[in-house]
């Protein structure tokens, strides 16, 4: 959730809250208007739960991808490395079959992985006997298809962080039609009483970010800007 939505969030909480003061007389439509923050928030606090689970299972399957690349890449190497010294008058055209990819991208490394399953299958006693595993081949198919399956969790993860950002704003939006509907009203029928209006002000009020505070800096000296007298003398 970033610093935005929170902002809206914590507003949402604080009115929320407001408007279940024991000291405060409502009528039945300012009444109306704070039981709409309720739902509202809660929302916020649902979406805010989704889009960061969603993010984090779009990073755990991007981090399962990186890892597994880098095994299936592993495992054909050790392929490579026995398919080059193989006697091309025994096993025509080995070395070619079994070249490794050119480069890292995803793409390319799981075609070549899917080759090298296809072409090592009929000639695997081959690399049995010059001591690779007799599950060679079904593990660099595991691999292959493990893959697969952090390649759907991470687009799953990242459906949700986008389905739930959507809802976040749609919420934040709702909030803020409704305080300010709220605080149309509210200044008034608080007139007689300083102290609650002065808690409201403050519950109502969006927070400004951190970088909406931020001072302006100074402009660096020489850049002629500023209100010194400088110039060149005569």
């Amino acid at each position: 959730m970033n610093r935005e939505i929170q902002r809206h969030l914590d507003r949402a909480i604080r009115v929320d809250l407001f408007g279940k003061r024991t000291d405060l007389t409502l009528n039945a439509k300012l009444t109306a208007l704070f039981g709409k923050m309720g739902p509202i928030r809660t929302q916020l606090e649902d979406w805010s739960q989704d889009q960061s689970s969603g993010r984090g299972e779009r990073r755990g399957g991007t981090a399962e991808r990186q890892r597994l690349r880098n095994a299936i890449r592993a495992s054909m190497r050790d392929i490579n490395e026995i398919a080059r010294a193989m006697p091309a008058a025994e096993f025509p055209g080995v070395k070619e079959k079994f070249r490794m990819p050119i480069t890292n991208a995803y793409h390319v490394v799981l075609a070549g992985a899917r080759a090298f399953v296809e072409d090592a299958e009929p000639i695997k006693a081959a690399f049995i006997e010059r001591t690779l595993p007799a599950t060679f081949v079904d593990d660099l198919d595991a691999l292959v298809t493990q893959f697969a399956a952090a390649t759907a969790m991470k687009e799953a993860g990242r459906a949700e962080a986008v389905g739930s950002t959507a809802g976040l704003e749609s919420a934040a939006a709702n909030a803020t039609k409704t305080v300010q509907e709220l605080r149309s009203c509210m200044r008034y029928h608080l007139r007689n009483q300083p102290d609650l209006l002065a808690a409201w002000v403050t519950a109502s009020r969006l927070e400004r970010s951190r970088a909406a505070a931020k001072p302006a800096e100074e402009p660096p000296a020489g850049t002629g800007a500023g209100t010194g007298s400088g110039g060149s003398g005569s």
